[in-house]
């Protein structure tokens, strides 16, 4: 392939990665705004509002450091951690948010 080729995936993959995870850190930013008024369940309240606390503070952060992060991988030549390091961000991000969402009435 030649180097205009070698880049195309990439950068396919880094602008959608890019627009998921800026979707969900801008929902999930705005989130306190509808859990205030959800009814969080008495038997795990204390575990889901620490996920809710870790999800807020240290998922966001995480998520946008990753696709910062991945783009300067990628120019360190590690693409293969370039392109699981997001993935693996989201996906816990993701995570986090189905775990509290399952659980709150």
């Amino acid at each position: 392939m030649t180097k205009a080729y070698q880049f195309f995936p990439y950068i396919l993959y880094f602008i959608v990665s890019l627009a998921l995870a800026l979707c969900l850190a801008l929902l999930w930013y705005m989130s306190p705004l509808g859990m205030g008024f959800a009814h969080w369940p008495q038997d795990h309240r204390d575990l889901l509002q620490h996920i809710y606390m870790m999800s807020y503070f240290i998922g966001i952060p995480a998520v946008l450091i990753a696709q910062i992060a991945s783009p300067i991988l990628f120019a360190f030549k590690k693409q293969r951690a370039a392109y699981w390091v997001p993935a693996v961000a989201i996906a816990l991000f993701v995570a986090c948010i189905a775990a509290i969402l399952s659980n709150i009435g």
